[in-house]
C-alpha cells in the first residue's frame, strides 16, 4: 500500500541530473554536461509500463509487471549513485507511520477542498490535503 501511494504520488516529482559522457537519449546525443530533467511523476503513471495508471491498487506488487516496475521504473528517492540517502529510513519509517495513524484514525476527504498540485522540487498541494479524522472505534 506504501508504495503504491508513493507511486502516485512521489515525494520527488522532477529532477535534473548532468551527462557525463557523450550519450543518445530519445533522439539527439547528449554531450558531456547537458542538463535531462527526469521525472518519476509522469514514469510512476506511464502507460506502457503500469497497468492502473492514476488508480490507487493496493494488492501486493507480484506480477510480472510490477516486479519490473519495482525495479526499473520506480523511483521516487531517485537511483543510482544519487539515490537519497534517507531512502531505507523513509521506506520504515513511512510504513509504520502508516500503519500507526490507520490503526487509530479514519481518513474522509474534505469535498470541497479543491487539490491543486504545484510545480515544485518537492511534492506540494497550493492548499495542502484537506483530511477529516475520526477516531476508530468511537
Amino acid at each position: 500500500m506504501f508504495r503504491q501511494t508513493l507511486r502516485l504520488y512521489t515525494p520527488v516529482p522532477m529532477m535534473v541530473r548532468d551527462t557525463a559522457q557523450v550519450d543518445k537519449f530519445c533522439g539527439p546525443n547528449l554531450t558531456p554536461g547537458s542538463q535531462v530533467v527526469l521525472s518519476p511523476l509522469h514514469l510512476h503513471r506511464h502507460m506502457w509500463l503500469w497497468d492502473n495508471l492514476d488508480g490507487f491498487d493496493p494488492e501486493p506488487w507480484q506480477n510480472e509487471n510490477r516486479k519490473y516496475c519495482q525495479r526499473a521504473a520506480f523511483i521516487p528517492f531517485s537511483a543510482g549513485l544519487r539515490v537519497c540517502t534517507g531512502a531505507g529510513f523513509a521506506m520504515l519509517e513511512g510504513v509504520l507511520l502508516l500503519a500507526r495513524f490507520c490503526a487509530a484514525y479514519e481518513f474522509m476527504p474534505i469535498a470541497e477542498q479543491v487539490r491543486q498540485p504545484l510545480a515544485h522540487p518537492t511534492g506540494r498541494y497550493r492548499s495542502g490535503i484537506w483530511l477529516k479524522l475520526r477516531l476508530r472505534g468511537v
